[in-house]
């Protein structure tokens, strides 16, 4: 006897030898048990069961035929699954970790002589009489710059040290820090694109240093900047990036809020789940490294802080920064 709902249907189309040799252990007297077994449901999924059969014992003691004690685990085979597949994710993650770290420290080393040797170029062609060299001198810098960037990035993002801890004494008032890059801020904008600010009252310190803030700052507006760009020619009156800093109060404590939104071309639900992912890019042809996002969301989350990001496509995207405020 198989019982309701478990048939020789469901076991195949014979009696499997395992559960053959389980039913003959059964008649004897013996007890089988942690069998698993697999089936497919009719809607496509596959359906788990662990199982075990005894024998069945009359009231005269005799043995009148077979027990079966079925339990449903498709719940837990699945959660089985997933932390498997997560568990390879943290290996390729860590592999890709290792790669970074020494593909940022080699750019170090690689980067050095060749700023130095850049500079001789240009002051040799500053002091000729003739100059002709000094766009592609421009250019090279640009790309060195470039490469610097994506390097400190790269030994950031692999370092095991949390990020508060390169500047832990630092305080930052946003008002000043925002008047004082502002001018950098701007040329972040593509054409027809203005950058708007609005402030708080009376907002206190953040313990982040200016210098990651300003790093963090740039990638968000770089995001903007590019999402407004891919779509310039449909907005009737041009891109607009807006940043507002405004403070909070929660059972948690003081907290910051900086966000930044344009009109760009926002994202689609897949693009904003994978967003912070750490080379994740939309952009093809190599030309996005995707570090941006998941520094910005490395920084936000070792101050203590959270990354929140609102999107809809072809409406734009809020990113903001929610950061606790010194005591």
């Amino acid at each position: 006897r198989l019982g309701p709902g478990l048939n020789h249907q469901h076991l195949g189309r014979a009696p499997p030898v395992w559960f053959r040799v389980a039913s003959r252990r059964a008649l004897i007297g013996a007890t089988s048990g942690g069998y698993v077994y697999y089936f497919p449901r009719p809607d496509g999924t596959t359906h788990w069961v662990r199982w075990s059969a005894g024998p069945w014992w009359t009231d005269e003691g005799t043995i009148g035929g077979i027990t079966l004690s079925v339990h449903d685990t498709s719940e837990l085979r699945a959660k089985e699954l997933e932390l498997q597949e997560r568990m390879r994710t943290a290996d390729r993650m860590a592999s890709i970790g290792m790669l970074g770290a020494g593909l940022g420290h080699d750019m170090q080393n690689l980067l050095l002589p060749l700023r130095a040797h850049l500079n001789a170029i240009a002051a040799g062609e500053r002091a000729s009489a003739s100059p002709r060299h000094g766009l592609h001198i421009e250019a090279l810098r640009r790309g060195i710059e470039h490469l610097q960037h994506l390097s400190d990035s790269l030994h950031l993002l692999a370092s095991e040290e949390p990020l508060s801890e390169h500047a832990a004494h630092d305080e930052t008032s946003v008002p000043d820090w925002w008047a004082q890059f502002e001018a950098l801020f701007r040329c972040a904008m593509p054409r027809r694109t203005k950058l708007e600010a609005r402030f708080g009252r009376d907002l206190p310190h953040i313990a982040v240093s200016g210098h990651l803030l300003t790093r963090v700052m740039l990638n968000l507006l770089t995001n903007a900047a590019r999402a407004i760009t891919a779509q310039l020619d449909q907005l009737r009156y041009g891109g607009v990036v807006s940043g507002d800093v405004q403070g909070e109060r929660g059972p948690a404590g003081h907290w910051i809020r900086i966000s930044v939104t344009d009109n760009g071309i926002g994202m689609t639900p897949e693009v904003k789940q994978r967003a912070t992912e750490a080379f994740f890019t939309t952009r093809n042809g190599g030309k996005g490294s995707g570090l941006g996002l998941a520094f910005v969301s490395r920084v936000v989350g070792d101050h203590g802080g959270r990354l929140e990001i609102d999107s809809e496509h072809g409406v734009g995207t809020t990113m903001s920064l929610l950061l606790p405020a010194c005591a």
